[in-house]
């Protein structure tokens, strides 16, 4: 008797798994893969050293708060709802030059992107790119006058590269301003320090000086 009566619960058991296992269409199943790898690609970099160091102050919190969990929650929903159309604004490049730096929120989220695709979240994520390639611009000529108090007028050319795109973003409103500004003010002090016989005699000596890394 008890063998009769243990029978069918293993029977119900093993309907019950077979629901399971087809209750959800082929397509669906495809659909919450792809969103799961999404979620999973956009979150795996929100440990990165960079972002520890930019964000290390201790009034700053991490956390996007309720609000910020629910909008992400219903961007989500409505890219769910709206696929495949939604992929095309999910879904970025950037070139073999370029990093992209998102927000979501307004809270960096990683560290930078690329190169080759990447995902952000419509509606909640927004994203810069930044130029990693050698930037070269010219010096307009400046008047300085010499240790030994004469005025001369000297130009000069600045090359300069993007190593860290995060911090170029998140700690410089315009990077290549600033470039411009600081290499403009270090040709000025360096030559007044120098006797005009100096500046002609060493030049090479002083381009390395001058040189910021």
């Amino acid at each position: 008797m008890s063998r009769n009566r243990v029978e069918p619960a293993a029977n119900e058991e093993s309907d019950t798994k077979v629901i399971l296992q087809s209750g959800l269409p082929g397509f669906l199943k495809i659909l919450i893969y792809i969103y799961i790898y999404i979620y999973i690609y956009t979150y795996s970099d929100n440990f990165d050293a960079i972002e520890t160091n930019l964000l290390s102050d201790g009034d700053q919190s991490r956390s996007s708060g309720f609000c910020g969990y629910l909008l992400t929650f219903f961007s989500f929903l409505v890219v769910f709802l709206t696929f495949p159309v939604s992929v095309w604004f999910c879904m970025k490049i950037v070139q073999e030059y370029e990093r992209a730096v998102i927000f979501r929120l307004g809270r960096l989220l990683g560290g930078a992107k690329g190169p080759g695709l990447f995902w952000i979240i419509p509606c909640v994520d927004t994203f810069r790119k930044v130029d990693l390639r050698t930037v070269s611009f010219d010096i307009p000529p400046q008047e300085v006058l010499t240790k030994d108090s004469v005025t001369i007028m000297v130009d000069a050319v600045v090359y300069y590269r993007i190593f860290n795109p995060t911090v170029s973003i998140t700690k410089v409103e315009n990077a290549n301003h600033a470039t411009q500004m600081l290499a403009q003010t270090t040709l000025r002090n360096m030559l007044g320090t120098k006797s005009l016989a100096d500046i002609l005699k060493d030049r090479e000596e002083m381009s390395e000086q001058m040189e910021v890394r």
